[in-house]
């Protein structure tokens, strides 16, 4: 009852489908449907907003980055100044700081020499830079051989100066004592008029304060000694320097010695005052109870006559103490014993 309508009804969408074959694609935004036309405004509105929020994250990102950069930019040049300011702080305190000042003395040693320093060595110290270039001294044909006690080891030689008629010698030997033992005999006065007769009086008048950087310890002695008659007896006022563990090392002791002034003990007639213009001596400890000695003296006794006679006995005075303080060290260990 319906076939011939649907029949109708299918010919009629039959007919739309090849009308439309034959129509133009419509041209412009007012011949768009108008359904599809929002979706196309939805749909470029979207496009746009993605667009949009991709460029804002992709800006975003960049001056982030760029911001990155930036601060370790500023970081480095923050590090380049701080370098700077420490570096010129350094330059600041080299320039404020006082330069060292170069020491007066300078002192060298050889092989051969007695005392061995360390290479460059100098001092400001004069008095050891005395001491130092008399014992490193080689034995010329200046110096003369004045005693020579094979016996008891003891070699006394003599030098004439043009600055005094008193006698500069130089002493070697060796002592079978450890230097502790010699060190401790010397530094005590009191036991020192037991075993040294050359003495009548030997007493310790100060003890120097130790000023800073010093190396050494200073004191004052007075000592007075019996001459033999018609001589008029002598006494000496003296300041003394030792350097114990000299240049660092315990095995080394070393002592300068010279004339002095004290307001205690003013020059008199009797006794008459010497001088000692330079004294001295150097221990070395070599081995266990075997200690080198140097011993340095020039003392002028103010003698007005009998000048030769003097200076054939002075060699004497050295070799006396040698042996004298041999006795004393012997005297020592037993009476610690």
């Amino acid at each position: 009852m319906y076939s011939h309508r649907n029949s109708d009804i299918s010919n009629l969408f039959s007919d739309i489908f090849e009308h439309s074959k034959t129509i133009k694609p419509l041209q412009g935004d007012n011949y768009k449907i108008p359904f599809y036309n929002d979706i196309e405004i939805i749909s470029n509105s979207y496009q746009k907003n993605n667009i949009t929020d991709f460029k804002n994250k992709k800006n975003e990102e960049i001056k982030k980055e760029e911001e990155k950069k930036e601060e370790e930019i500023k970081k480095e040049e923050k590090k380049e100044e701080e370098k700077k300011e420490e570096e010129k702080k350094e330059e600041e305190i080299i320039k404020e700081s006082p330069k060292p000042i170069e020491k007066k003395y300078k002192l060298s040693s050889n092989p051969n020499s007695i005392i061995k320093l360390p290479p460059n060595y100098s001092t400001d110290d004069e008095d050891e830079y005395n001491l130092i270039s008399i014992i490193n001294s080689p034995l010329d044909s200046n110096w003369k051989l004045a005693i020579n006690d094979e016996k008891n080891n003891i070699k006394v030689y003599k030098k004439e100066l043009s600055t005094t008629n008193a006698l500069l010698l130089k002493t070697y030997s060796s002592l079978s004592y450890s230097l502790k033992t010699i060190m401790e005999v010397l530094d005590d006065y009191n036991f020192r008029l037991k075993w040294d007769k050359t003495f009548k009086i030997i007493t310790l008048v100060e003890r120097i304060p130790k000023k800073e950087n010093e190396t050494f310890s200073s004191y004052i002695n007075y000592s007075y000694m019996k001459f033999p008659f018609p001589m008029t007896d002598r006494d000496f006022l003296q300041i003394n320097k030792t350097w114990k563990n000299y240049l660092g090392n315990e095995k080394y002791f070393m002592g300068h010695n010279k004339s002095t002034t004290h307001e205690k003990y003013p020059e008199k007639n009797k006794p008459i005052r010497a001088e000692m213009i330079i004294g001295g001596f150097y221990f070395e400890e070599i081995k266990n109870n075997l200690t080198n000695v140097c011993l340095v003296n020039n003392a002028d006794v103010k003698a007005t006559t009998g000048i030769s006679i003097i200076n054939s006995k002075a060699p004497e005075s050295p070799k006396n103490f040698i042996l004298n303080l041999r006795n004393g060290c012997d005297m020592w260990i037993k009476g610690k014993k």
